[in-house]
């Protein structure tokens, strides 16, 4: 719209005049203050490497075997705190925008659209890095979910072979009941194994229909 409406020249370092060398640097060059990157071991930058380039599930579960929990918490933790050491960085630069518009609001038009067009540079710029760092926390919350997910699924299997053990281990007691009960013929024992026999029948039921 300022461009549609008028002209807008690059601003000039005199319009701004006492600021910081980050303000001037934002708005004349549209240069970001520079942070530091997250840093993250070489397994869980392959793992994010295959989530950004969207392999196959197999591949981003093989990789993610590999990752302790505790190395993607700490990735985590690096990730998020490059995400505030960038918003600390840009909050001196975000805090003079304003007094500067208000400064330049009453005076020359031309050098106030100059610095409304290099402020909206500036704020798309910053946008972008912020989108950039809060897409890697997310993705590192992603991994973290994938992660929890094949640990569910393991736990899963392996309660159903331990289901499998205990339902054999009721069929052996349960014959030995049977074992005794015709042995000795009494009725207690009998009506013990109708009921381990109930209870492998339910467990049965439950497994397969449950």
């Amino acid at each position: 719209m300022l461009a549609a409406t008028g002209e807008t020249h690059p601003l000039a370092a005199v319009a701004l005049g006492d600021a910081d060398a980050a303000t001037v640097a934002a708005f004349t060059k549209n240069e970001l203050p520079k942070t530091a990157p997250a840093k993250f071991d070489d397994l869980v930058s392959a793992a994010l490497a295959a989530l950004a380039d969207s392999l196959p599930e197999k591949e981003i579960s093989a990789r993610l075997t590999k990752i302790k929990p505790e190395a993607l918490g700490n990735a985590l933790v690096a990730a998020q705190q490059a995400a505030l050491d960038f918003d600390n960085a840009t909050k001196p630069i975000d805090k003079n925008s304003d007094q500067l518009d208000e400064a330049l609001m009453a005076g020359d038009n031309l050098a106030f659209r100059n610095f409304s067009a290099a402020r909206l540079r500036y704020t798309a710029a910053r946008y972008d890095v912020e989108a950039h760092l809060n897409q890697i926390i997310a993705s590192v919350y992603e991994l973290q979910v994938r992660q929890s997910n094949t640990s569910a699924e393991q736990h899963h299997a392996r309660s159903g072979k331990f289901f499998y053990g205990m339902l054999a281990a009721q069929l052996a007691v349960i014959i030995a009941t049977f074992a005794i009960a015709a042995r000795k013929r009494n009725f207690l024992w009998s009506v013990a194994a109708a009921a381990g026999l109930a209870a492998v029948s339910f467990s049965v039921y439950v497994f397969l229909y449950v």
